[in-house]
């Protein structure tokens, strides 16, 4: 069973389960690195990150989220574990 496309206004993102899903991957990523290392990124690499984000047409910018994914981009731009993949990409 998934849960419909949430909406807010004109913008749509993910199925909250969907959202629940990617949430729980972080958080045990986010764990296992924390195990090795640090789990956050350089403060230079989430200004670069939060950049792209910003420049990107999935962006919210009155939630700081990302209508693809359904992230707060504010928040996973300071992990180390699953970047977006505009993050990584040149």
């Amino acid at each position: 069973m998934s849960f419909p496309v949430v909406r807010y206004g004109k913008l749509t993102y993910p199925p909250l389960s969907r959202q629940m899903m990617e949430l729980g991957k972080t958080i045990v990523e986010t764990i296992r690195i924390a195990a090795v290392g640090t789990p956050f990124v350089p403060q230079d690499e989430v200004d670069r990150r939060l950049a792209i984000c910003e420049g990107c047409d999935e962006w919210d910018a009155d939630t700081m989220r990302c209508t693809r994914c359904g992230c707060w981009t504010k928040k996973k731009a300071h992990l180390a574990a699953r970047p977006c993949e505009r993050w990584i990409t040149p």
